[in-house]
Order: structure tokens, then C-alpha cells, then sequence
């Protein structure tokens, strides 16, 4: 960094400090800036200065618009120094000349500046500059790395930083590794250092600048024994007042600021023994080499690992952005970024770092939020159209047996549920593999509307699968299926079913990893050989050895717990297992019910082998349907799920009382229980839910096995003693498990204690209330299907949120719970207090993993949207020239923007 902008800044400050009369300098202001432009690359700073003035210059401004102009400029000088000095000290800046008397030779009072050592730079690619007299060390490695975007895969340590060892092993425990992953390592927050203000005036709890004069600085022993060594320092401003600043572990920084030392100190004022106090504030030198780059405007603050200071890696960037900042390839193309009026990415780069106000912080935050949304959705929608592209899936256009079978249920579709299932139909009547999302709130009918696209898919002669995510709801949906089909309460021998409106039997299966042995290989063998038409169970759907005779449909629920891999591997037992019964000579049955009748029995199995008849065309590829029993706000739906059709059930079936719902204090807990005493005395039953299984030391909240022993000895003892209060929590077994919800299902037990493993899977309409434990644990989707679980009969029904001592947010979360009882809006609510992450009560895979952008950002995520479909509609495979950092640039984000977790 020369001295033209140090002096420039000297000069604009008393311009603005003089009026703005533009009267300092011979010729005035613009003669200047013309002098200091000469030889400057297109993107200096100078340049970015003087395009912002009209065609008449600083002359041609008024007051107001120079005062303006002033600020701007001196702000942006003061980022530009502030990356210097990260690099080398700042040269002596003398007194600004005054404008000269007649008596006076013009040229004096020229400001001298030395000849700049930088050619011109042509374009932000190409950045490669020749060795230079004074350049720094990371000027030097930018000049011998690799030319333009391909020098930002230059390894930290060969970068000139100056940084060693542990330091090194620190930053790539964030993740930073080379020049690229530092420059787009962006702070999560700035501060707001851009004004200062005197001591007297500090607020308690608010971020401040102060700037003064140190008295003195020493270091002082503090902690038990005198073993933490700190230094504490004593700061006098203009007015006279003093204020204490205290480093804690840092006894080093004494050293840095000597008495009579000009310093800004920023950060949170806090009171100590009644007085205000900074700890561990950010500090700077003013009248040193460095002034300015921790302090005195927007100063980015970035994640950290244990060990790395903040200044550490705030210089590291700092450096780095100034040497490498114009090797960035910018991979959007133009007429994208000129039609959402986009930052071009290397100033968005760098003002995300030092932002010379809040708007271009916000441009450039929303540049940067684009480009990963539109990453996302090329990958989605590349996706949806490759499996789309593969054709040859099931065409089923009758449906005379599902319609049979909902003519025999006691209640008649809703609207909605009918819209639902007719664009389920029209994908099936298509030999384009269906990929659907469906998804509506709790208790909105979504498995009525599946199971009729499965019997549509059976009556058609291919099979069809229900996949779960854990066991208990796996099971559910097995007892749910045949319950549904056969109208009995029990699971029929052997699963198997008479269907209306099928001629014969449907066979179903539950596969999970609990099944035993014996009934594993039964059902196994059943569905290679096309034995069973309805197979129902969790991920061991999947696994390696089971194959399937003529998979047509895939159903998986609760989609948020499975991943695009998951789902992927369905697909391809379809497209594995039709290739492969084709060459056994298993070419599929005249019917799914051809082989179910053979099939009641031991023999079964077996007997499947002889009932294929029909070729089948090797290669079929599965529809998919996905269900979401939580909602999924449609920014979160277009990212995580972009490569689906959404459709929503958005209406509950008739006859659904609401749920009242109270959030109780702790002196209010007794409410809570009496209203379960009065509805298990009036006959119905209750839930009470805890976040945890067994007490723990480290967390302060209620476990099941011990709010299970409180109720059943002392709040509601005689239902203790006549066994009529049951346990459910993960740690059980299967079978025992299911036991427990068989009892309560059935009545035999009034009050069921439960961890969230109740979260779905369990219909009792005679349970009318719930009490949750620890509600403040749990987010708004995952409170919304705990109450989901009430409110499923004929009686009025009320949930309690229960919580000791929630933080300020979760009051606010179970402050919307208790107002609102739309499943959407609550998804909505939770999105934005709890993030992406957390929407589902667990981190979830498919969700992408962002920087910069926001799931809150619909509008921008549609503008990506369209612009991803209208570059593969023109480019599928992103071919063309102008498109090829595009496509370098998602092929190196995928992994990192759509991760799998599972």
C-alpha cells in the first residue's frame, strides 16, 4: 500500500471538517483525485471513489451530497488502510498543504507520492501481477501462485501468512485449509464500531467505541492462587473520564499499550463493583502501525475454534483478501447478475468482510446468498430431471379397486385429500417416475390417500412399499395397514387380506431389523418372488439381499429423517430387482393377488414360483411418493426437497375438535394433573411426555422413569396400584414396546408416560389430554406432533406445556404454541426462531448446509429456482463456455451446501 490514501484520507477529512468549500487544494478536490487515479487498476479503490461523483465532479455537488460523498469515500479509505496495515506499517502522513498565495509556486503544492509499482489490472481473473519492490510476503506467494482462480487452492501455509503449526492445525479445524476456504470463511456478525462515543456517555449491556489516552497498563495475577495472568488497563478520553479495561489470560497485550498511547477500545460495557468496565474488548492503536483494522467501523467477527484469537484470524483474511481477493472467478453470468442487480462476486467478497456501509453489507450478503441458493436448486432440479429422463415406470390407470376399498371406510375424503390423491393418479398414468411430496398436518389423512395409490399399484400386478424411519412407527403403519384393509383391530395371520374390489388375497410384510429370523427369511423370500404385494418396514427395505419381483410404488414417511440417498436406493431396488427376476424367468403374476392366494400357508413362498406368466420389462423404475408429518414451510420444501412436486393436504377431516393448549408456570403444575385426574375419572386417558429417559446431572429437566415412579406413588397412586399408569421410552424392546401401546391403545392402562419416541405412531381417540415435561426442549414441529397424539375423538381435548425455567426464546416458542394451532404457520415460526437444523427436533439430512443464505428468503430462492430451470432448459449438462465456472463452482460446493448426515 503507497501513501496516496492515507494523504487522500487526510485531505477529505479536513475537507469535510472545513465545510466542504473545496477550497484546500490548488484546482481543487477533483484535480487530486484525477493525480491519484493515473496508473490505478479498474477495481482501486480511487476508481470506485470517482464513479461515484457525477460527470462534473466534486465541484458539481452541493453541500448535502458533498458531506455524503465525503463519508462514503472516507469509509471506503479506511477499509482499504485497514487491509494494508495488516500487510505493512503506514508511512508518515505530514501536515495537508494549504491552498497556496499568489507568493507561492504552484507546484509546491503538489502532494508528492511515490510511483506506483502495480500495472493495471484488466479483469478480476486475470490478477497475476510481477514481483514488485517492497511487496509483502503474501503479495509474493500471490505472484508465484498459479494463475487467475486456481491460485486460491494455494495451501495456507505456502500463502506468506507467517502462520506455524498449531495455528494452522486450529484453521483447518474450521475448515480453512486455502486461500479459497479463508476468503469464503465470512463473519457470522459485525460490530458496529463506526462511532464512538465519550465515556460518560457508555451504556450498560450495549457495544461501544471509546477512544483515549492510556494512563497505564500492567499485568495482574486474578483467580484462584494468582494463576491467571491478565492485564488491566486504565483509558482517560479528551473530557477527562476514565474507564477500566481488563484482557483476561492475555498478561501480552500490557506490552502493546503503553502509557501515553493513543487507543480505541470496542465492545460490550459491563459493571464491575458498581462501575462501568470493558472486558475483553477489542483494542487498537491510533497512533501506530495497524490503526483501524480491529476498530472505528464494521469489523467482521468469525466463528472460532478454542485457541484461535479473533485478531488472528481477522488479520489472516484481512491479508489474504488484499493479495487474492481479484483471482476470484466469478461463476454467474452476467446477464444473471445484471438482471437481479447482483454485486459482482469480488466486491461482494470483500465488502462481506469490510463492508464500507450496511447497504453494500446487505448487497453483498444477498450476492452471496444467491449463489448458493442457485447451487441448490441446479442440483435439485439436474436430479429431478435425471430420473425423470430414465422413463419406464408403472402406467396404472384403473383404480376401480382403490375406489372399492374407500367406499367401504367409514368417512368420505376431503377436498383436499381428493385433489391429493387425483395428482397422485395423474403421475402414475405416466411411464415418468412419480417423485411427490406429500405432506399436510397431523392427523390431514396423508396414509388414506397412499394406501389407495398402493392398491392402485397392486390391482395393476407390481408391488408396493411403506418405508419408516424407526421401528415403533414402522409397526404402527403395519397395524394401521391391516387394520384399514381387513376392518379387524388385530394383524391377520400372516398378513394376509381380502381386499374389496381385488379377487384374491393381498399378502402384507413387516421388515425391520428386529424381525426374527424366520419370519425375516419368509418375508424375503415373499417379496422376491412376488409372494407379498404390500411390504411395510424401515431401512432394512433396502438392504443388501432384499430384492423385489415388480416394485412399482415406494412410499416413504416421515421424510425429513431420510435422506436423498435413502430414497435413491429404493429406486434402484426397483430398477435392480425387474432386470433380475427377468432373467430368473420370474416374469411378474397375472395379478398381486395370483400370488397372495398361493401364499396362505407355509407352501406359499414356494408356490409364487409358478404363478409368472407376464414378461416384465427389465429396468422398471419405481414411483416415489414422500410423506412429511410435519409440516415443511415452501422455502425449506424448495431447497431440501426441491427435486419433488409438492402437493398439501390443507384441511382436516371433519368432526376434529381443536386443542385447547395452556403453557403453566411451575407454581401453575397442579392444574395440569388435576385435568387428568378429571378426564381418567370421566373415562378417558392421558399422555404425560418427558424429553429424556433417566435423569442426567448436566441437564435440568424431567426424565420418564422418574415422572412415571412420581405418578405412580404419589400423585396418582390408586391407578399405580391397579397397573393403569404404563412406561414407554426408546431403550425397550420391539416387542415390549409395542406391548405397552397395545395396552393402552386398548384401555387397559389410563395414563401413558413417555419419551418423544410417542412423537407419531400412536391413534388412541379416547386420549383427551397431554402434559409435556421440559416443553421448553422440544421445538414448535415436534410440540405439534406431541399434540397432535390428543384431540383424535369426539371429546374436547387440551394440552399442557410444562417448563421450569425456559430461556427468552423458549417462551416465545411456547408462546406461539399456545396461540396457534396451524401446523404450517407453527413450521413457519420454528424455521425462523430455530433454523433449518432444527426444524424437525434434529439436525436433518437434506437440509442444506448454508453460509449466507436464509431459508426465510422465499423470494430469492424463487429467482434461483427460475434461473436454475432456465440454465438447464438452455445447457443440461452446462457445457457451454461461458458456463464453466458455473459449473466448477457447484461441483465443488454440492458436498458441502446439500450434505447427506446419514
Amino acid at each position: 500500500m503507497t501513501a496516496d490514501l492515507w494523504r487522500l484520507r487526510a485531505v477529505l477529512e479536513r475537507e469535510l471538517e472545513g465545510g466542504t468549500a473545496d477550497a484546500l487544494l490548488q484546482g481543487g478536490l477533483d484535480a487530486m483525485l484525477a493525480r491519484e487515479a493515473e496508473g490505478a487498476r479498474d477495481d482501486a479503490a480511487i476508481r470506485r471513489m470517482i464513479g461515484a461523483l457525477p460527470p462534473g465532479g466534486y465541484a458539481s455537488l452541493d453541500r448535502d451530497e458533498r458531506v455524503t460523498w465525503l463519508r462514503r469515500a472516507i469509509a471506503t479509505i479506511r477499509r482499504e488502510t485497514a487491509l494494508a496495515d495488516a500487510l505493512e506499517p503506514p508511512p508518515a502522513i505530514g501536515p495537508v498543504p494549504a491552498r497556496p498565495t499568489r507568493a507561492t509556486k504552484p507546484a509546491a503544492a503538489k502532494i508528492a507520492k511515490p510511483p506506483r509499482a502495480r500495472p493495471a489490472q484488466t479483469s478480476e481473473g486475470d490478477a497475476r501481477r510481477p514481483a514488485a519492490a517492497g511487496t509483502t510476503p503474501t503479495q509474493r506467494a500471490a505472484q508465484r501462485a498459479a494463475p487467475g482462480a486456481n491460485a486460491l487452492d494455494l495451501p495456507i501455509e505456502q500463502a506468506g501468512t507467517g502462520l506455524r503449526g498449531v495455528t494452522l492445525a486450529r484453521l483447518e479445524h474450521l475448515g480453512i485449509r486455502t486461500v479459497g476456504d479463508a476468503l469464503r470463511a465470512y463473519p457470522y456478525r459485525h460490530h458496529d464500531f463506526s462511532r464512538t462515543v465519550p465515556i460518560s456517555a457508555l451504556r450498560v449491556g450495549v457495544e461501544q467505541t471509546v477512544r483515549g489516552t492510556i494512563d497505564r497498563a500492567r499485568e495482574v495475577r486474578m483467580g484462584r492462587g494468582g494463576k491467571m495472568r491478565s492485564t488491566e488497563a486504565v483509558l482517560t478520553d479528551d473530557l477527562g473520564a476514565r474507564i477500566t479495561a481488563t484482557w483476561f489470560n492475555q498478561p501480552y497485550i500490557a506490552r502493546s499499550l503503553p502509557a501515553g498511547a493513543q487507543v480505541a477500545l470496542a465492545g460490550k460495557v459491563t459493571i464491575y463493583r458498581g462501575r462501568p468496565v470493558f472486558q475483553n474488548p477489542e483494542y487498537e492503536r491510533l497512533d501506530g502501525p495497524g490503526s483501524g483494522q480491529h476498530t472505528g467501523r464494521f469489523v467482521p467477527v468469525y466463528s472460532l475454534t478454542q485457541g484461535l484469537p479473533q485478531r488472528t484470524l481477522r488479520t489472516m483474511i484481512a491479508t489474504l483478501l488484499e493479495a487474492f481477493a481479484g483471482r476470484i472467478e466469478d461463476p454467474v453470468p452476467e446477464e444473471i447478475r445484471k438482471r437481479h442487480r447482483l454485486l459482482g462476486l469480488v466486491e461482494a467478497t470483500r465488502q462481506i468482510h469490510y463492508p464500507d456501509n450496511e447497504d453494500l453489507l446487505r448487497e453483498a450478503r444477498r450476492r452471496l446468498a444467491f449463489d448458493e441458493l442457485l447451487a441448490i436448486q441446479l442440483g435439485v432440479v439436474s436430479r429431478k430431471r435425471e430420473w425423470q429422463a430414465q422413463g419406464n415406470a408403472p402406467v396404472v390407470t384403473d383404480h376401480a379397486a382403490a375406489e372399492a376399498f374407500l367406499a367401504t371406510l367409514p368417512f368420505t375424503l376431503t377436498r383436499s385429500q381428493r385433489q391429493a390423491l387425483d395428482a397422485v393418479r395423474a403421475d402414475i398414468a405416466r411411464n415418468v417416475p412419480m417423485s411427490r411430496l406429500l405432506e399436510g398436518d397431523v392427523g390431514s389423512g396423508k396414509t388414506v390417500v397412499a394406501l389407495a395409490a398402493m392398491l392402485s399399484m397392486i390391482s395393476a400386478g407390481y408391488q408396493a412399499v411403506m418405508m419408516a424411519p424407526t421401528e415403533v412407527l414402522a409397526e404402527q403403519h403395519y397395524r394401521t395397514l391391516c387394520r384399514m384393509l381387513s376392518g379387524e383391530a388385530e394383524p391377520p395371520l400372516h398378513g394376509v387380506v381380502n381386499v374389496p374390489g381385488l379377487p384374491l388375497p393381498v399378502r402384507i410384510v413387516l421388515l425391520t431389523g428386529s424381525t426374527k429370523a424366520k419370519e425375516r427369511r419368509a418375508a424375503i423370500e415373499a417379496l422376491r418372488f412376488g409372494g407379498a404385494q404390500l411390504a411395510v418396514g424401515t431401512h432394512a427395505l433396502i438392504q443388501e439381499g432384499v430384492e423385489y419381483a415388480r416394485l412399482g410404488l415406494a412410499v416413504v414417511d416421515e421424510q425429513h429423517r431420510f435422506g436423498v440417498m435413502q430414497r435413491g436406493a429404493l429406486r434402484r431396488k426397483g430398477l435392480e430387482s425387474a432386470g433380475a427376476q427377468g432373467r430368473k424367468g420370474i416374469e411378474g403374476g397375472t395379478s398381486a393377488g395370483d400370488a397372495a392366494s398361493a401364499n396362505v400357508g407355509e407352501a406359499g413362498d414356494e408356490a409364487s414360483n409358478e404363478t409368472s406368466e407376464t414378461a416384465v420389462p427389465p429396468g422398471i423404475s419405481p414411483h416415489l411418493l414422500v410423506m412429511s408429518a410435519t409440516p415443511i414451510p415452501r422455502s425449506l420444501a424448495l431447497t431440501a426437497y426441491g427435486d419433488l412436486d409438492l402437493t398439501i393436504i390443507d384441511e382436516l377431516p371433519p368432526g376434529r375438535r381443536p386443542i385447547v393448549t395452556k403453557w403453566l408456570s411451575p407454581i401453575q403444575r397442579a392444574e395440569a394433573f388435576a385435568q387428568i385426574r378429571a378426564e381418567v375419572e370421566a373415562g378417558r386417558q392421558a399422555f404425560v411426555i418427558c424429553p429424556l429417559v433417566e435423569g442426567s446431572e448436566t441437564v435440568e429437566s424431567r426424565a420418564a422413569t422418574e415422572e412415571y415412579e412420581r405418578l405412580r406413588t404419589e400423585e396418582f397412586p390408586d391407578l399405580g396400584e391397579r397397573g393403569r399408569i404404563v412406561l414407554l421410552h426408546g431403550r425397550m424392546g420391539a416387542r415390549q414396546k409395542d406391548a405397552v401401546m397395545r395396552a393402552f391403545a386398548n384401555h387397559e392402562a389410563d395414563i401413558l408416560v413417555s419419551t418423544a419416541v410417542v412423537e407419531v405412531g400412536i391413534d388412541v381417540p379416547n386420549a383427551t389430554v397431554m402434559a409435556i415435561e421440559g416443553a421448553d426442549r422440544f421445538g414448535l414441529a415436534q410440540l405439534h406432533q406431541f399434540r397432535g397424539r390428543v384431540g383424535r375423538g369426539e371429546h374436547a381435548s387440551m394440552c399442557f406445556l410444562l417448563a421450569d425455567d425456559p430461556t427468552s426464546e423458549a417462551e416465545e416458542r411456547l408462546s406461539v404454541m399456545e396461540r396457534t394451532t396451524d401446523g404450517f404457520a407453527l413450521a413457519e415460526a420454528d424455521l425462523q426462531l430455530r433454523g433449518p437444523g432444527d426444524l424437525f427436533g434434529t439436525a436433518q439430512s437434506g437440509v442444506p448446509s448454508l453460509r449466507v443464505a436464509s431459508l426465510l428468503d422465499a423470494p430469492l430462492i424463487d429467482a434461483a429456482r427460475r434461473e436454475a430451470e432456465t440454465l438447464l432448459d438452455d445447457d443440461p449438462d452446462l457445457k457451454r463456455l461461458d458456463h464453466q465456472p458455473l459449473k466448477r463452482a457447484i461441483a465443488s460446493r454440492t458436498a458441502s451446501v446439500v450434505a447427506e448426515m446419514h
